[in-house]
């Protein structure tokens, strides 16, 4: 079962894809008991709900010297979420295989198993990646 994060919107549709809107009542759109309701969710990414202003997520700016043209990348991720998950956003956009990453903040290694939370960290810090092989 996926767990459900944190829901932007639901749409309502009845029939021939009838919008079904909040503020009117059922019977104005004459609906019966036995008709079907097709519901659509969107979840919101963690980008939005950081730039929405929730507690539930956390920036960092993933930065490495590498010298290969990768840039620096700010990652947003949930604060509940492992570091890996933060590992898997930068290397999916810098096209970098997260095997061989390695997380590295005020000269301390980051677990990629410890959450933001574990590793003290509060957000908006620069972090270095480090690219072996």
């Amino acid at each position: 079962m996926k767990k459900v994060g944190v829901v932007e919107w639901v749409e309502l549709y009845h029939g021939n894809f009838t919008v079904l809107e909040d503020r009117h009542k059922v019977k104005e759109y004459g609906i019966k008991s036995l008709d079907d309701i097709d519901a659509f969710i969107k979840e919101k990414t963690d980008k939005e709900l950081f730039m929405s202003g929730s507690n539930l997520v956390m920036r960092f700016k993933l930065q490495t010297d590498d010298r290969k043209g990768r840039s620096g990348a700010f990652v947003y991720v949930r604060k509940s979420a492992p570091m890996r998950e933060a590992v898997k956003k930068y290397c999916e956009e810098n096209g970098v295989d997260s095997a061989k990453v390695k997380l590295k903040f005020d000269g301390d290694w980051i677990s990629l198993n410890a959450t933001p939370e574990e590793c003290d960290l509060e957000g908006d810090e620069c972090i270095d990646v480090i690219v072996t092989g």
